[in-house]
Formats: C-alpha cells, structure tokens, sequence
C-alpha cells in the first residue's frame, strides 16, 4: 500500500536478464478481438505543462496481421535491465494496425509512482481483446520520499501526494480534452472510434490514487480502480462516489511504522466504502507488486511479491478488472461484480452498498 508504493518506481530495477529464457510473452488475451497498439501525443499548451504520450491499446478488426510489438514499445528504455527486457519481452499487440469499426469505452491506465506506461500491459491488452480502448501513460511528474517515522514525515508525505496527485489528474484531464477534441473535429487515429461518455481509469499503487482521484473530481470519468494504491487530495477527503474497486494486498510491511500507516490508510478506505458504496477486492497470497506484470516472470519476484502464483494471481486480478468495468463502462450483468462470486477461492470481494452496510 502506500508505504511500499512510494518505490514503484524502482520495480523494473529488479528485472534479471533470466526473464527472457523463463517467459518471453505476457499472456494471452481472452477476448475475441485482435489488438493493435500504436502511440499518441499531444504538445503541451504552455511552459507550464509536460506534453502528453499514451501508448494506446485498441481492438483490431478479426484477421488483423502485423508484427507484434515489444513489452517496451514507443518508450525509451532508461536501464540496461529495460532494454534487455525490452528486446526479448513481446506482448499480443499488432503495431498501428486498424481499429475495429464503432465506438469504444476508453480506460486510462496509471503506473505507480515513477513508472511506465507497460508496467500493466496485460490487463491494457486482455481490456483491449474485449473491445475497449486503453490509453497507458508514464508518471512524468515528480516523485517524492514518504517518511512515516515521524508525524512531521507524514504530514509532508500527504502534502507532497496531494500536490503530485492535483498535477497528474491535470495531465490526464488535458488528455481527455484532447481525445474530444479530436472527436469534434474529426481528426486523429481515434476519431469517430471512442465513446467518450463511457471513460474508466485504472492504476497501479500511487496510479490507483490517481484513476481514484479523477473519478472524484471528472465529471466524465465514470469509475475506477486502485491497485493496492492508498489515497490522496480529494478522493482520500471525501471518498469516490462513483462505481470504485479498491483491491487490496494480504501482506503488511515488516516495518512497524509503515505497516501501522498501511493499516490506518485502509481503515479510511472502507470508511469511504461504507459511505458511498463500492466494492473490496483483496486477494490471499499477495504482496503490493504483484498488482504489476512482474508477478508474471519468477525472475523479477524479489521483495514485494506475496506467495500466491505470479501468472494466477494476475489471472485473478485481470478477471475482475474486466468484470468491474463491463459492468460500470458497458451496464452488463456480472455475477462476480454484482452478487460477489468468487472467480478463485484465492479472491475475496465484499460489497458496499451505499447505505446498506
């Protein structure tokens, strides 16, 4: 949770050059359709601002060939651990293939603090098999030390987050902006190909903060999803009134003071949950990384990862992200989402009807 996800950025500084011979591609998709990837940006409006990339993952018409695009594609690698990664690890992506015909739901993907727009692609590319259109950006603003040793240190952590999170909610809602833009004037890879009223986020440790965050404050924002990520500005003040699954690790930090932190954070979440409902995912067997693709390579497991499988916890994990949003982008029934019905005895998901608990 928070204390850990203050270093997300540092997940691919675990990666070992053993993952190319262990398993060279993410898993497969389970939707019906091909996906494609391709890379979009928007120049920033002025100096005040950092301009905008988003690698996007979308469905591909049936019988869509191309060549496959790497873990890393459209990012420049900044280690040698990313690079070698990036030359051996390919996912089930087609570069800039077609889309589909019709109008998609969008979902933004948030990395955790530090991080990069791949390090979720296996649920960006099993979203996309089921026809949704998955834009993944890097954090690019700055990361800050929470200290939670002192209450002071605290006190500076929160401040810092909540400046962090108002910066990184901005950059996503200029995003938007931009995709309706494009939209009005008929112009961009996407146009005529997005249902923009239908926009979820979801993300990673300080990126579900963030895919919390503009469920909160943006009005087109429909839901979201945080991955083991505790709360901050006005989602962590007033809750997420909005269709919100929180999903939760089982294992606590072994330092005391960042484990008593952990706990009082999520104590604020259920709070929240209680008063405007949502639902809690918490999933036996995990540890905060394992809500990213390094789960998937034993060779990346170090500290951060629980006991449970990598590939099924991820499996888990994925099944409930699709659930989550084809029940609150699309309005399809979903037993799992809508009754609590387990996709694995390893899952726990309570309910919180506003009012009701």
């Amino acid at each position: 949770m928070l204390a850990r996800f203050v270093v997300a950025f540092v997940v691919v500084a675990m990666c070992s050059v053993v993952v190319v011979a262990v398993s060279p591609r993410l898993p497969k998709p389970t939707g019906p359709w091909p996906v494609g990837t391709t890379i979009v940006s928007f120049e920033a409006s002025d100096k005040t601002q950092v301009p905008i990339v988003a690698r996007a993952w979308y469905p591909a018409p049936l019988g869509s060939r191309g060549a496959h695009a790497s873990y890393q594609y459209g990012s420049t690698a900044r280690t040698l651990k990313e690079r070698v990664i990036g030359m051996f690890v390919h996912t089930d992506a087609l570069r800039n293939v077609p889309i589909v015909r019709g109008r998609a739901p969008v979902i933004v993907y948030l990395p955790g603090m530090g991080g990069r727009s791949f390090h979720n692609s296996a649920q960006a590319q099993d979203l996309a098999s089921h026809g949704y259109v998955v834009f993944a950006v890097d954090d690019t603003q700055p990361t800050f030390d929470f200290d939670t040793s002192s209450a002071s240190g605290i006190r500076k952590g929160e401040a810092d987050g909540d400046r962090k999170i108002r910066l990184q909610a901005s950059d996503i809602g200029r995003l938007l902006d931009e995709l309706h833009r494009q939209e009005a004037s008929h112009s961009g890879f996407f146009s005529q190909h997005l249902a923009l009223e239908h926009v979820g986020a979801f993300g990673f440790s300080f990126g579900g903060a963030v895919a919390a965050e503009l469920a909160a404050i943006d009005p087109r924002v429909v839901g979201a999803i945080d991955l083991d990520g505790s709360m901050y500005g006005t989602s962590a003040a007033e809750g997420v009134a909005k269709p919100f699954l929180y999903v939760t690790s089982t294992t606590y930090s072994k330092v005391p003071q960042e484990a008593a932190y952990d706990r009082k954070q999520f104590a604020s979440v259920k709070r929240d949950l209680h008063r405007h409902g949502g639902y809690l995912l918490s999933v036996a067997g995990t540890d905060h990384y394992n809500f990213t693709d390094a789960c998937i390579f034993p060779s990346l497991r170090r500290t951060g990862f629980g006991s449970i499988d990598g590939a099924l916890g991820e499996r888990i994990v994925s099944q409930y992200v699709l659930a989550f949003f084809n029940r609150h982008l699309r309005g399809r029934g979903v037993p799992e989402i809508d009754d609590g019905l387990r996709f694995d005895e390893a899952a726990t998901l309570t309910i919180y009807r506003r009012g009701a608990n």
